[in-house]
């Protein structure tokens, strides 16, 4: 955190994920009340120390899509990677008969799956379906980022769910799995207790070949009335979704979700950071 006496007037993070894929890449954010290259070029002067320590040296800075962002990353020597739609949903205005008409469709296009809830902890019988689930994010668009895919690992996810808990979120997922048990898609939330009008939808995946047969709509549909009937303190949701990722931003918009503001990732490694500071 950076002080102006006893003002605070920026903070960073360094996101050191625990990722054996990525073992020497992290992302980072600095926001400043202001407008103030000088200011973040001190507080990133700071985070590379941290990030070095760490060993990491590929660093990536996510920062709002903005002229004086732009000048900044690029003037130390990163390239933009990557921009994302961040979008905000206000949950009463969802239209509830389109959420039936989304979970009907299921009848007609994938009667035969079922769906599986849990909050907080996966459990025991779920975990290694929900890990093969989860795995296909790396699907997912990351346009021009350098990381390679991530193993979405039981381990890993027994970790993360520890630590989203220690931060004070608590995990709701919906998984859909064949009668085998097999998996076909999964969907979670963030639920904020800190804040719950601030909740976020996170990763939503239909795993091949099971896209395009509404799948996706139907998980959607079914987190927001259980979202409703669980939990009514969460007014809106948060989310963010890669530009180049058409499929789930023609979802998102159909349910509701509006933009709000536009991310962006420039990436460069340690020594070019240091350069040009």
């Amino acid at each position: 955190v950076g002080f102006d006496g006893d003002d605070a007037v920026a903070i960073g993070h360094l996101e050191i994920a625990d990722d054996p894929a990525n073992p020497t890449f992290a992302a980072f954010e600095i926001t400043t009340l202001r407008e103030d290259a000088g200011l973040k070029r001190t507080m990133l002067a700071r985070l590379l120390d941290l990030a070095e320590a760490r060993g990491r040296t590929e660093l990536l800075p996510w920062a709002l899509h903005t002229p004086f962002e732009s000048q900044l990353w690029e003037g130390l020597g990163a390239t933009l990677r990557y921009t994302e739609r961040m979008s905000q949903l206000v949950m009463g205005d969802v239209d509830a008969d389109l959420m039936e008409r989304w979970i009907l469709r299921r009848t007609e296009r994938a009667a035969e799956l079922k769906l599986v809830h849990w909050e907080r902890r996966c459990p025991d019988r779920w975990l290694t379906a929900y890990s093969e689930a989860t795995n296909a994010m790396n699907d997912a668009p990351r346009d021009d980022i350098d990381f390679d895919d991530r193993d979405y690992s039981e381990d890993y996810i027994r970790h993360e769910e520890g630590a989203w808990a220690d931060v004070g979120h608590r995990l709701k997922v919906l998984l859909v799995v064949d009668g085998a048990g097999k998996p076909i898609a999964t969907t979670s939330i963030f639920l904020n207790l800190h804040r719950p009008s601030a909740s976020w939808q996170g990763d939503t995946v239909v795993l091949e070949p099971y896209r395009r047969r509404g799948i996706g709509r139907w998980t959607k549909a079914e987190m927001w009335k259980r979202l409703r009937a669980d939990h009514p303190e969460v007014t809106h949701l948060e989310t963010g979704n890669a530009h180049s990722n058409d499929p789930m931003l023609s979802i998102n918009a159909e349910m509701g979700y509006r933009e709000t503001h536009v991310y962006a990732g420039w990436q460069a490694d340690l020594d070019t950071y240091r350069a040009n500071l």
